[in-house]
């Protein structure tokens, strides 16, 4: 297909489904759910950026990719605010599909990241 015929893909970005500076409040999770089924009615991607998800004060919340049976969440997390402030080591868990796309993405993004921050990481995880 030419790069006209293709259809453009919309994204929506999710960020801090928990914790919100200062209040502290949470998307409820019928709220989560219908917002994944207006992704889905859509046909957008949802990117889900959750630094906090591993700093939980009682019941953990669903996140948008346990509701994902389609494919359409990308899941950003960070080992910033778990580990330590300097620790600059984030990962990602995206459907297979995208896989490629993303390592196009990096491959010209993340040419100079530090090899002893993310080794750190690594051994951590």
């Amino acid at each position: 297909t030419t790069r006209s015929s293709r259809k453009a893909r919309t994204l929506v970005y999710q960020r801090r489904v928990r914790g919100s500076n200062p209040s502290g409040a949470n998307i409820p999770e019928d709220h989560r759910q219908e917002i994944y089924e207006l992704v889905c009615q859509h046909d957008v991607l949802l990117i889900e950026d959750d630094p906090y998800f591993y700093i939980n004060y009682g019941k953990r919340l669903k996140t948008f990719l346990e509701y994902d049976i389609e494919g359409r969440v990308i899941r950003l997390d960070s080992l910033s605010k778990v580990m330590c402030p300097g620790l600059r080591v984030g990962f990602c868990n995206v459907p297979s599909k995208l896989i490629p796309y993303l390592e196009r993405h990096y491959s010209v993004v993340l040419l100079n990241s530090c090899n002893f921050i993310s080794s750190s990481g690594c051994w951590l995880l």
